[in-house]
C-alpha cells in the first residue's frame, strides 16, 4: 500500500528553489521573515495557514536531506509503505545516535535548546500533561 505524502523541501534561496528534487514540493522561505527561528518558521507558517488532508503525511525536509540521509522521495515513499502505516508522525534522522540517546525529540530538543521543554509544555499545556 502507498501512504499518501506531500513531501516539502524547505527554500531558503534562488538556488534551493532550482534544486527541488523530483517528487517534492517546493516551500519558499525566500522571505527568511525569522532566521532565528531557522526551518521551524515556514513549518508552522504553513501549517498555520494550510487545510491539512486526512490520511496524509506531509514532510518538511532541508535542502541538505539527501546529502545527509541519501534518501530520494522513491525510497521514502518505499520506506513508509512498508513500516509506517496507521502512524500519525514519522521522523527520518542522519543522526541515529541522538535517537538512541535521548528518550524522545523533546528531551533532545532540551539538552541542545534549553529550556524547550518549558515553552513547549506552555504551548500543550491545555491539552498535554509532562510525566
Amino acid at each position: 500500500m502507498t501512504i499518501k505524502t506531500k513531501i516539502y523541501q524547505i527554500c531558503y534561496s534562488e538556488e534551493t528553489i532550482s534544486h527541488v528534487p523530483d517528487g517534492f514540493l517546493a516551500l519558499n522561505y525566500l522571505s527568511n521573515d525569522r532566521p532565528d527561528w531557522r526551518e521551524f518558521w515556514p513549518i508552522r507558517n504553513f501549517l498555520k495557514n494550510n487545510h491539512l488532508s486526512e490520511n496524509v503525511l506531509y514532510g518538511f525536509f532541508s535542502p541538505r536531506f539527501f546529502e545527509k540521509t541519501k534518501l530520494n522521495h522513491e525510497l521514502i515513499q518505499q520506506y513508509l509503505s512498508v513500516n509506517y502505516n496507521n502512524h500519525d508522525i514519522v521522523t527520518f534522522s542522519p543522526f541515529w545516535d541522538l535517537g538512541s540517546i535521548f528518550q524522545n525529540i523533546f528531551e533532545q530538543g532540551d539538552f541542545f535548546s534549553r529550556r524547550i521543554i518549558k515553552r513547549i509544555s506552555r504551548f500543550f499545556k491545555p491539552v498535554f500533561v509532562w510525566i
